[in-house]
């Protein structure tokens, strides 16, 4: 099992460099079972939306779609975070949170008052 950084996203999600997609798309094509961890998913999000200027309505529906697509493994807190994300707030504050749900380091502290109706944050 391979595991892709930021940038092997990014091509496919965008198909800027000819050269870099067509390697990915030869990757996704062996059909073997690709990790996407969440420090990946956090950088693509900055990418498309800050570089790419990618709503993110769009970004969570690209996510979604990598979710159902059996050639892509994640972390088990990052399908909670999307949800989250979608009701308010970023996905990386919520992939911290969940992360912090699974050590048990919970509350996220946060000054961010928006995330005040996660039970996860304690917003201060």
């Amino acid at each position: 099992m391979k595991s892709w950084d930021t940038n092997f996203l990014v091509r496919h999600i965008v198909v800027d460099d000819v050269t870099q997609s067509a390697i990915v798309l030869r990757e996704l094509e062996k059909n073997a079972p690709i990790w996407l961890f969440n420090v990946t998913l956090v950088e693509t999000f900055w990418v498309l939306t800050d570089v790419f200027n990618v709503p993110k309505k769009e970004v969570f529906d690209f996510f979604d779609a990598l979710l159902m697509d059996p050639r892509f493994r994640f972390e088990p807190t990052f399908p909670q975070a999307l949800h989250n994300a979608k009701k308010r707030g970023d996905l990386p504050e919520h992939i911290i949170a969940q992360t912090a749900r699974a050590a048990g380091a919970l509350p996220t502290q946060t000054f961010d008052k928006a995330l005040k109706v996660f039970p996860e944050f304690e917003v201060r």
